[in-house]
Parts: C-alpha cells; structure tokens; sequence
C-alpha cells in the first residue's frame, strides 16, 4: 500500500508540467508567441481570427478594467 501511494504522489507531482497544455498554460505560450511576432504576421493572424464566427462572443469574454479598456490581467 505504501509503495501504491508513493508511486501515486510520484506521478501527480511529475504531471504538474502537463498544465502548460490547459487554459492558463495554453494563453501564456500565446501571449509570448504573440510578442515576438512581427506586426504584419499580427495584422494577418488578427484578420484571420475575425472571421471565426464565435469572435464576438471571445470579444465579450475579455477581461476589462472599470474604466472600460482593455487590460492584460497576467501583468
């Protein structure tokens, strides 16, 4: 039994890194991929972003400060 809960811990501990491939992970990979990008590789893949028909909806969803402008919440 106690050899089952170290393998366990040992596990979940070695998995921690899989996090980068959900949600906060996935947004920070972009975000940098983003910032080294160059302005007309941000133009094209803006305009191809714009043409998926749920962009109102992710517009909607963006975090904003109380004045209302757009703000990047992980700095």
């Amino acid at each position: 039994m106690r050899n089952l809960l170290a393998v366990l811990m040992i596990l979940t501990i070695w998995s921690a890194p899989a996090a980068a491939l959900w949600d906060g992970g996935h947004m920070r990979i972009a975000a940098m991929a983003w910032e080294q990008t160059t302005p007309g590789a941000r133009a094209e893949a803006s305009r191809l972003i714009k043409l998926n028909p749920d962009y109102g909806t992710w517009l909607a969803a963006e975090p904003k400060k109380p004045d209302g402008t757009r703000e990047d919440v992980d700095r």
